[in-house]
């Protein structure tokens, strides 16, 4: 039960996820990846003005961060193929889309 659930389901929905997403990154044109790397730096440029700000981006890099493993670690108890794995696919593609 313990294997199923954690080493076999883990490592198809891991490797769902990193397929999705070299997928996207490789379908996105040069501007899209210069605007994604450009908002990253202007947010962490805005942050790391004051550190009050640099602290509550942290806060809300944690609780993304924290809804994020927790939805999409919803499918490793439910889902029983890669082929039903639509969860991690619909969640990566907003990203990387532009």
């Amino acid at each position: 039960m313990f294997e199923t659930f954690v080493i076999v389901k883990g490592k198809l929905i891991w490797n769902t996820i990193v397929d999705a997403t070299v997928t996207e990154w490789n379908r996105a044109g040069w501007k899209a990846r210069l605007w994604f790397f450009l908002i990253i730096a202007l947010i962490g440029g805005m942050a790391a003005q004051r550190l009050v700000e640099l602290q509550r981006l942290s806060r809300l890099a944690t609780v993304v961060t924290i809804g994020a493993v927790s939805s999409l670690s919803i499918p490793l108890l439910a889902v029983v193929s890669v082929q039903t794995m639509t969860e991690e696919i619909m969640a990566i593609q907003p990203a990387f889309t532009g």
